[in-house]
């Protein structure tokens, strides 16, 4: 009881000194649990950064492969669209098979008369004047200017 009566006697005094001491400690520890989000934000944002520029960029334009065929044989817009035309109407899933097997051209240069010389013209392009003229005899090749 003597040691309550004299905290309560020096209580002014008490206060006063913990006053300046308790306000340090709450400023350091608001400011370290600042800092350590700080911290944590920088670090997460550092990741972040690593991991999207792979991302970022702009992917990749996927051509598809008979653009890509049509290009290598350096085909015009026109013929290219008439390859497109041919395919449609043949129902050849995947299209690019008009690439490999000369034998799928038979039926729409026979059935589409009015396409004949310009389909002849691109099969003679892609796979070569005798074997155009193997599969259609009758084909002549115009002389080159």
């Amino acid at each position: 009881m003597l040691l309550l009566c004299a905290v309560l006697a020096n209580l002014s005094e008490i206060a006063r000194i913990s006053r300046s001491y308790g306000s340090e400690k709450y400023y350091m520890i608001f400011f370290s649990v600042l800092s350590a989000f700080v911290l944590l934000w920088i670090v997460m944002y550092l990741l972040e950064l690593k991991k999207t520029p792979a991302a970022s960029k702009s992917p990749k334009v996927v051509v598809p492969l008979f653009t890509q065929l049509c290009q290598a044989h350096e085909l015009s817009a026109e013929q290219s669209r008439l390859l497109t035309t041919m395919t449609e109407r043949a129902g050849l899933q995947p299209p690019e098979t008009i690439f490999i097997d000369p034998s799928l051209w038979i039926h729409c240069i026979e059935e589409y008369k009015q396409n004949r010389k310009p389909l002849l013209e691109v099969m003679q392009i892609l796979f070569g004047t005798a074997r155009v003229q193997r599969w259609f005899p009758d084909y002549e090749r115009e002389p080159d200017c």
